[in-house]
């Protein structure tokens, strides 16, 4: 069993890693977290910054559509990595994108559609975004009530609304799932997927205002008699759910691995200031209850780090990882609550302010458990798939 990373992933490691020290500069990090107003504006500069210099818009997209074709353990590295430093932007920038958006078209897809849907991803030109969940549908994603009706030989028509979507305004494209047909007590069938541009008549996005990760906007995405033509179809009418299930195995691994870049700012958050602060004439990090609470920090991030690492792997292998994936996102997200909540404990009052950035990392952190599935929707699945085998 060999734990080591290639000389690849730990060039392109150290490659993201400088990146994001030379240019995630705290100051607009805050500029755009720390503001009381949602923001009006993406950092769509630092974007194009990350496309010339690292070009990972493109990591794990194949070659044969434009991209690196790099594996999940490498992208899960730069994932990581870019939300150590903003992981907001992290989310907006790739996980989304490529994982949720990009991973679908080019999976299920034709080769024409990732050439007109992907290639522009590849070349860091537009932003994507996947539309599943809706005010009825969340945990429930079977019980979709977008409908997307034939009208006419070419096109299809949809109706209804998307709701917390990643990228809602940002996006060129948005990977859609809306009902094609209706089966009796099959609710996941008869759902399919399509790509609808986001510019086209019939959409109108709505933000939504959320307490944290606001460099990576979400909102309302409301399709009113939305001509959709039938070359964006995804795979065939009806394999929606499985499309959507598949998309979301893969992106389970991005979120975990977005916990351990949040778990690991917070840590090292934690451990600085442990290492300056004095109290009663001595180093906060020598008192036996701080170094406690470091020690078990430090042993949480380990395990998620774990857990996510052997799911990225296992998707390289060929091998199922879906449980995997579920375990992952679900031990390292709430990890990256419990360690971003030590570090504001270990700040005392500090911690509670915006001059240290222990709270908004717990802030950002609270979101995980919430996103991809709940950590009950993950629970459920890691169980049901125990007890049916």
């Amino acid at each position: 069993m060999d734990f080591s990373f290639t000389d690849e992933q730990r060039a392109i490691q150290k490659s993201v890693r400088e990146f994001v020290e030379r240019n995630f500069r705290k100051e607009l990090v805050e500029e755009y977290e720390l503001k009381d107003a949602e923001s009006t504006s993406w950092p769509w500069k630092l974007f194009e910054k990350m496309v010339e210099e690292l070009g990972v818009q493109a990591a794990p997209i194949p070659e044969a559509y434009g991209g690196l074709g790099l594996d999940t353990v490498t992208s899960t590295l730069i994932m990581e990595e870019l939300s150590r430093g903003w992981t907001a932007f992290a989310l907006s920038a790739f996980a989304v994108p490529c994982s949720l958006y990009a991973f679908p078209i080019y999976t299920f897809g034709t080769i024409n559609q990732a050439e007109r849907f992907v290639l522009p991803l590849v070349k860091g030109e537009i932003l994507g975004g996947f539309a599943l969940t809706e005010p009825n549908a969340g945990s429930w994603a079977a019980n979709q009530q977008t409908r997307a009706e034939r009208y006419s030989n070419d096109e299809y028509r949809l109706n209804g609304t998307k709701t917390f979507i990643t990228n809602c305004g940002l996006a060129q494209y948005y990977v859609v799932f809306a009902r094609t047909d209706f089966v009796p007590g099959k609710l996941h069938q008869g759902i399919s997927c399509f790509v609808v541009d986001g510019c086209r008549a019939g959409v109108a996005s709505l933000p939504i205002k959320k307490w944290g990760q606001k460099a990576s906007p979400f909102g309302e995405l409301v399709l009113t008699d939305c001509f959709v033509s039938k070359e964006n179809l995804i795979g065939k009418e009806g394999e929606g759910y499985k499309i959507a299930m598949a998309t979301l195995d893969n992106g389970r691994v991005f979120i975990a691995a977005q916990a351990l870049g949040i778990a690991q700012a917070a840590y090292e958050e934690a451990l600085g200031y442990a290492n300056q602060r004095i109290v009663f004439g001595e180093k906060l990090s020598s008192l036996q209850l701080t170094q406690e609470k470091i020690a078990d920090m430090r042993v949480k991030l380990e395990a998620s780090r774990l857990l996510t690492y052997k799911a990225a792997w296992l998707k390289d292998q060929g091998l199922p990882f879906s449980e995997e994936a579920s375990i992952a996102k679900l031990y390292a997200s709430e990890c990256a609550c419990q360690i971003a909540d030590s570090a504001i404990q270990l700040h005392g009052g500090y911690g509670y302010t915006k001059e240290f950035a222990a709270m908004r990392l717990w802030i950002e952190a609270r979101a995980l458990p919430l996103y991809e599935g709940t950590s009950e929707v993950q629970r459920l699945k890691i169980a049901r798939k125990n007890i049916c085998e």
